[in-house]
């Protein structure tokens, strides 16, 4: 019997110390089993979080779209937009009102030359010539160009001398033979009056009545000079005359290369180019340093040696371009 409860109780001892062993091993191995299953759903769900992340990153368009809807927010691309929406419309207003009042615009302008021979002129403006300009429904309007530069009288002596006289150093020589010069009434080339020289021209030698102006001018918008001379009928027919310049700083006396003959009974032009590269001067080329530089203007009229006494007119100094 007690043989019996000895082995019984060494029995359960094994079965407790081995099977209870065996039963905490297995309950170990299920909880390992248990974490390692909560691991690797923990892990699907990482996995899971990391590609829903990475599936909702969002595309270029959609970045570009919430960094203006941010721009807008703080108010950076607000005056843009407001200038789109406010120019967007205007062009519209203007759309409608030019459609609702049915506005139509029509230029039709025809210009025509007055003269057959601008049919032919460069494309430039010609100086000078008339136009006439139309438009449909409307009168004709008459454009007349004038030139830049017109025809200037210089002295017209309607009001006395206009600062012309018989210079000293003239009175000094023998051979210079004007003694008076005054204004003259109701002889003259265009107006009422003129300047007559008086002068006494000797025998046998050459002589000269010279007058002249000392008046700065700039000439160099003009290519010619003249002076209107005239002889009473009973002159003699063997006077010339020609106009002299006093040129520059080193007041240079420069004179026509041609002398006019004075006709007696009528007036005379007395005329020089002063164009650039003109040859009417005496050693002289005409360039525009010369023509903007003139110091004096003189009028010269001279004898070849016949002897003559009287009054010689002199009227209408003018420049021409």
């Amino acid at each position: 019997m007690n043989k019996h409860r000895t082995k019984d109780k060494i029995d359960a001892e094994l079965s407790k110390t081995y099977f209870g062993n065996a039963l905490r091993t297995i309950d170990l191995d299920s909880d390992s089993l248990s974490v390692r299953k909560n691991t690797s759903s923990v892990e699907k769900n990482t996995i899971k979080e990391k590609n829903t992340i990475k599936n909702d990153k969002p595309s270029p368009g959609k970045r570009r779209s919430l960094l203006i809807g941010a721009l807008l927010l703080t108010g950076k691309l607000r005056p843009f937009f407001i200038s789109i929406i406010l120019l967007a419309t205007l062009s519209l207003a203007i759309i409608l009102f030019i459609s609702h009042n049915r506005m139509i615009f029509d230029f039709n302008i025809n210009v025509k030359p007055v003269n057959k021979e601008l049919l032919t002129a460069p494309s430039s403006p010609v100086e000078g010539s008339n136009i006439q300009i139309t438009a449909p429904g409307s009168t004709v309007i008459s454009y007349a160009k004038e030139p830049l530069v017109t025809e200037k009288t210089l002295y017209d002596f309607e009001n006395g001398e206009d600062g012309w006289e018989i210079p000293f150093w003239a009175t000094e020589k023998p051979d210079h033979v004007a003694l008076s010069i005054a204004s003259i009434n109701n002889i003259s080339s265009n107006g009422e009056s003129s300047i007559g020289i008086y002068a006494e021209f000797l025998p046998g030698r050459w002589s000269a009545a010279l007058i002249e102006t000392q008046h700065y001018l700039d000439l160099s918008d003009y290519n010619s000079i003249s002076a209107m001379v005239y002889l009473p009928p009973d002159a003699i027919d063997r006077l010339s005359c020609e106009l002299i310049f006093t040129v520059g700083d080193d007041w240079r006396f420069v004179e026509m290369a041609r002398k006019v003959k004075l006709v007696p009974g009528k007036w005379t032009i007395v005329e020089a180019d002063i164009s650039e590269g003109s040859i009417d001067w005496k050693r002289t080329l005409i360039d525009n340093d010369f023509k903007k530089d003139i110091r004096k203007i003189s009028l010269r009229v001279t004898s070849d040696g016949k002897p003559h006494s009287g009054l010689i007119y002199v009227d209408e100094i003018k420049v021409s371009p």
